[in-house]
């Protein structure tokens, strides 16, 4: 992230902590938004975004957020849910998304070391992408945009 500092990011993932713990000392399920994956994919007709990270590629993105998502499950542990879109608009190919969410997200979520739901949102949900999701043995949810 060049626009942030280290002491910066490390201030963000405190935050990111802190407001987690608050909503579950409050009995509240704090759910970590992911939606766009690739926001400034040609594929993403719904984001004018560019990079904000520093050598992301479409051959390295997926390895970026594995260890992106299971750095902030291990420091945030009050984060109980990771909610991601499952259709055009994560910026991720149609014929890629089953592979890219089973192999990076999927994996990231179940090597939590703690149950952490994984919540699909989408308005279409590809049977390929549930049937993923189901066999990677994490808990989920179904979360429709209609």
């Amino acid at each position: 992230m060049p626009r942030l500092s280290s002491a910066q990011r490390q201030l963000n993932l405190q935050m990111l902590c802190y407001i987690s713990q608050d909503a579950a000392e409050h009995g509240v399920d704090f759910i970590l938004g992911v939606w766009e994956f690739n926001a400034w994919s040609s594929v993403s007709t719904f984001s004018t975004q560019t990079p904000t990270a520093d050598g992301i590629t479409d051959k390295n993105i997926g390895p970026y957020i594995y260890a992106a998502l299971k750095k902030v499950l291990q420091q945030c542990p009050a984060i109980s849910s990771v909610q991601i879109r499952t259709n055009s608009e994560s910026g991720i190919p149609a014929a890629q998304q089953v592979s890219f969410f089973r192999d990076w997200i999927y994996r990231a979520i179940r090597e939590a070391g703690r149950p952490v739901t994984l919540d699909l949102r989408g308005w279409v949900t590809n049977p390929e992408i549930l049937n993923a999701a189901v066999n990677a043995g994490i808990p989920l949810r179904l979360s429709t945009k209609y």
